[in-house]
């Protein structure tokens, strides 16, 4: 299980997420897309902030979470 949170997600929702990071354990990964991205990335048509994702498959968001991640662990920098 992990959050991934896109990067214009607004200051006030990411300050919540981050308290419940905080209690549950949870990782947090930062998108590096727009919420507009990051909603086209599940196939939905509006933006989402933060997602939570229970297992990560083969899809175009997976993908794209796999990308991201790989990114972040080469230059060990946020996804």
């Amino acid at each position: 299980v992990a959050l991934i949170v896109a990067n214009d997600c607004p200051q006030e929702i990411r300050k919540d997420v981050e308290q419940y990071e905080v209690l549950s354990g949870i990782p947090i990964f930062q998108f590096r897309g727009s919420s507009r991205d990051l909603g086209g990335a599940c196939r939905k048509p509006f933006r989402v902030s933060v997602l939570a994702v229970r297992e990560i498959l083969e899809t175009d968001l997976a993908l794209a979470v796999k990308e991201s991640i790989r990114k972040a662990t080469d230059s060990q920098t946020q996804i």
